[in-house]
């Protein structure tokens, strides 16, 4: 069918004919309607928030006389939308938009938040009737159906129907948050013919969150997401159109905004981008990128990247770009690619429990000032300076030998152990240059290396992960380790070779004596062999000017330590030809936090660096 051309303050919405037979073929007709009218009247309509379901499965429809195809899952709610008597005027993003005219998409896209807020009802669908679902959404219909039943008197009924709910693909999907964050009156959410109004589910789903916050289990497990995993991102989601419409503007930054809306799913990777545009402030939103369907994905994520990194004032984001995969083939080192469901590090700012953000006393108008980008060269110009070159790496676990053997979890562990015994002679030899030899030896005795072989965490909550993980008894009062000498110590009592053989390097030096403790030990090894199994695929590296760190991935000799202004930490870049670097990695390591660093990063040269 041929569409009409729309006028910049109109739109199309979609006229549903009645029908007292369930199977009878659907009849609909599309109308334009403007939002200037020049009596001041507001279009009337609803405006559908559902999900495209499957483009392969499509089902015919008569819209203005013609058969058009849709998707069978919009075909299956017009079924149940459709009235007996009255037509149902209604606003649907597949059928209302011309998606093959780009150039309309851009323009109604964009409109879209105006479209859900000013809809007379946002009607959200959550699919087919479903007993479980419909019978959750009767029961919360009545005002005082969980009076006195909060926290472990939460009804067991209504939390698995939550559950369900929760486990819909609406949840998942992108477009969808802006689509009831935005709806100007309460949406209505329906399955099957049972509608609730959105209210009542906000409550349902609040006291559920509270009841799950101290109780053990995973609240919802399933294969289309990863965004409702515990309570608290739950309890998150649910609260995001009572934030979104009160006065306080900061929570509609750039960076909230992209961090609150992680995990969900889009079919064109630019609408991660472009779904959350309308969530922004009036002057984010200026700085963030307008759908436009004519930009491939590459120009979108780059642009998306950079004003995050305005908006913030800072390049914390560019940790998120490290965590790249081949999801996204193309993209600049540099870029972040937000097709990523989940961080890997956690929020935007924070790696490893620490800010990740500028440092005090930076001054910010420097390095924003430095602060451009070409899109078409995919180049970042940034301010930064180099801290010392890659003289060695090597991975965390060697391979094991050609020979095909099945390489057990204890075998790993040995190879794990004697890699630490190689960093220990790569440390004490830069160390000992710095420091002097009993100074260097006093530090392997500490526990550095394996702090840094470990991953810089907090001991004991790593020790108490682990014990809660694997169901063995916790460590607590004196017992408690605290400090990585307790790692040391213990590695050297249970595999009696590696005291040897840190003798044989000259390199022993006395520990303090680790607890009696059997409880204590049998936590360190289990630790041990969790810290082996989440060490396949890391590299630890050392550099010229004495740090030793692990990363996530390859490093090679040559490559830079750097430091970056507005990043707390360094950062490893590789330079290409034409002096251009590329984002490597991101290095862990206690030496980035103590003094000495902090000193040799303020005298460290700065010049403009441009990443690739």
């Amino acid at each position: 069918m041929a569409y009409s051309v729309l006028e910049p303050q109109q739109i199309r919405v979609l006229k549903l004919e009645p029908s007292t037979q369930h199977d009878s073929i659907i009849t609909c007709s599309l109308a334009a309607v403007s939002f200037s009218d020049s009596a001041g009247a507001i279009p009337q309509y609803e405006a559908l928030s559902y999900v495209w379901g499957d483009l392969t499965e499509q089902k015919e429809i008569l819209l203005d006389g013609q058969p058009k195809e849709i998707t069978r899952n919009l075909w299956t709610a017009l079924k149940y939308l459709r009235q007996p008597h009255v037509s149902r005027t209604l606003w649907i993003d597949a059928v209302c938009i011309n998606q093959s005219d780009i150039q309309e998409r851009n323009h109604q896209v964009r409109q879209m938040g105006r479209i859900y807020s000013q809809a007379s009802r946002v009607l959200i669908w959550l699919g087919p009737p479903d007993a479980e679902i419909e019978n959750t959404l009767w029961f919360l219909q009545d005002p005082g159906a969980l009076e006195g039943k909060e926290y472990e008197n939460f009804p067991k009924e209504i939390a698995l129907g939550l559950q369900k709910i929760l486990s819909q693909p609406w949840w998942h999907r992108i477009w969808v948050i802006q689509e009831y964050v935005l709806a100007g009156a309460d949406p209505l959410v329906g399955c099957g013919r049972t509608w609730l109004g959105w209210k009542q589910l906000f409550e349902g789903l609040r006291g559920y969150t509270i009841s799950r916050i101290d109780a053990s289990g995973a609240t919802i497990q399933d294969s289309s997401s990863t965004w409702a995993t515990d309570p608290f991102s739950i309890l998150q989601r649910v609260l995001l159109r009572q934030q979104w419409n009160g006065p306080d503007e900061t929570r509609r930054t750039i960076e909230i905004v992209v961090e609150r809306t992680r995990g969900c799913q889009a079919t064109d990777k630019r609408d991660q981008v472009f779904a959350v545009a309308n969530l922004l402030s009036e002057t984010e939103k200026e700085q963030f990128p307008a759908p436009d369907y004519a930009r491939s994905t590459n120009q979108v994520y780059q642009d998306a990247t950079v004003a995050f990194i305005r908006s913030s004032r800072n390049l914390a984001f560019l940790v998120h770009a490290i965590e790249k995969d081949d999801m996204e083939p193309g993209l600049p080192s540099w870029c972040v690619d937000f097709s990523k469901r989940q961080w890997d590090w956690g929020t935007y700012h924070n790696v490893g429990g620490k800010r990740f953000g500028e440092r005090e006393g930076e001054d910010i108008d420097k390095y924003m000032g430095v602060l451009s980008h070409d899109t078409s060269l995919g180049a970042l110009k940034v301010l930064g300076g180099v801290l010392g070159e890659v003289i060695g790496s090597s991975p965390l676990i060697a391979p094991p030998p050609s020979a095909p053997i099945q390489t057990t979890i204890m075998m790993a562990c040995m190879r794990f152990i004697k890699e630490v015994l190689r960093m220990s002679a790569m440390s004490y030899k830069l160390w000992a240059h710095q420091h002097g030899a009993q100074a260097a030896k006093e530090r392997l005795a500490n526990g550095k290396v394996w702090e840094t072989a470990f991953g810089g965490g907090i001991l004991f909550n790593m020790v108490d992960a682990v014990c809660i993980r694997d169901g063995i008894e916790t460590v607590d009062g004196s017992d408690r380790p605290r400090d990585y000498w307790v790692v040391e110590a213990f590695v050297r009592e249970a595999f009696p070779w590696y005291p040897e053989a840190l003798e044989g390097l000259g390199l022993l030096h006395p520990t303090p004596e680790l607890a009696d403790s059997p409880r204590l030990k049998r936590a360190l090894l289990h630790t041990l062999v969790l810290t082996t199994q989440t060490s396949f695929g890391s590299w630890w590296f050392a550099t010229d000017t004495g740090y030793v760190a692990r990363v996530d991935r390859q490093v090679k000799e040559g490559d830079r330590l750097c430091t970056i202004s507005g990043c707390r930490g360094p950062l490893v870049l590789r330079q290409q030809d034409g002096g251009a670097y590329q984002l490597i990695a991101l290095p862990n390591s206690r030496d980035f936090f103590e003094d000495l660093y902090r000193t040799r990063e303020r005298e460290v040269k700065r010049e403009v660096l441009t990443l690739v």
